[in-house]
């Protein structure tokens, strides 16, 4: 009987509306494009390769999550309101910068490196 309780009362908390789990945070996306070279001509990485983006949002770095071998890479972040927005390029030594521009959810920002960043 105890089982069938608990249940009944499950059933009734889920057809009520209520959550046990917290609201999601919005998240927005953060969309880079690099140019295909460096602001100095040269390829990203050895041997012409591509680069590996990451972004770094107010301080906050997504070193983790960067893309390999692309000119493209999206990033998902809790920020909601106007970033600073930093774009890397990693490598084993010294990653190089990409550009860094301000940017808001809604916007597609140019960075003076070329570098495309569109926050949605």
């Amino acid at each position: 009987m105890k089982i069938f309780t608990q249940i009944l009362l499950a059933l009734a908390f889920v057809s009520s509306g209520a959550s046990a789990l917290p609201d999601a945070p919005e998240l927005c996306k953060v969309r880079v494009v690099l140019p295909r070279t460096k602001p100095n001509g040269k390829a990203w990485d050895a041997m012409g390769g591509k680069p590996d983006p990451y972004v770094v949002i107010n301080d906050q770095s997504f070193h983790a999550f960067r893309c390999e071998d692309s000119f493209t890479c999206n990033f998902f972040t809790t920020h909601t309101g106007r970033m600073f927005i930093e774009v890397w390029d990693a490598d084993i030594n010294q990653d190089d910068f990409a550009g860094a521009a301000e940017c808001r959810p809604g916007y597609k920002c140019v960075t003076d490196t070329g570098t495309t960043v569109t926050v949605q």
